[in-house]
């Protein structure tokens, strides 16, 4: 099976999953872990990417950055891009853009969309992200020890 074919495929299970957890969950996300991993996945077919992001949460406000493996732009010397992660949440709504930081020639911004679920230490986030007419989806979650 493809990268692609599996990436679609887990996103769809994971988030029926998350929706039922999402319902059966307290209204309001108590606390916002720091570290997360994920990867984002486009509509077209190419291979998912995959991403760390570290943030932090300030009441409804979300602050912090990304690093993922470069798939576009100019070769970066370490073969990462880099991005500062500006957003909200608002219960189980969670909203953020990413701007590139200029590594890899990049500095243009995408918007993230989803859904967030949590339980103490762990946590699970999933939606879409939006780039001018281009959308995929995404999914980050809290890596475990």
């Amino acid at each position: 099976m493809s990268p692609q074919a599996l990436f679609g495929r887990v996103a769809t299970g994971l988030a029926t999953v998350v929706v039922m957890l999402a319902l059966a969950l307290p209204a309001q996300a108590r606390g916002l872990a720091s570290d997360w991993v994920g990867a984002y996945g486009y509509e077209d077919g190419r291979d998912a990417v995959f991403f760390n992001m570290s943030v932090t949460k300030n009441g409804k406000i979300l602050t912090g950055y990304v690093e993922e493996t470069q798939t576009f732009g100019s070769r970066s010397p370490d073969g990462v891009l880099r991005a500062r992660v500006v957003g909200s949440i608002n219960g189980h709504y969670v909203t953020f853009t990413k701007t590139y930081d200029g590594s890899g020639g990049q500095n243009h911004s995408v918007t993230y969309r989803g859904t967030l679920v949590e339980d103490g230490d762990s946590g699970f986030m999933f939606g879409t992200w939006h780039l001018g007419s281009d959308v995929g989806s995404w999914f980050a979650t809290v890596p475990t020890d």
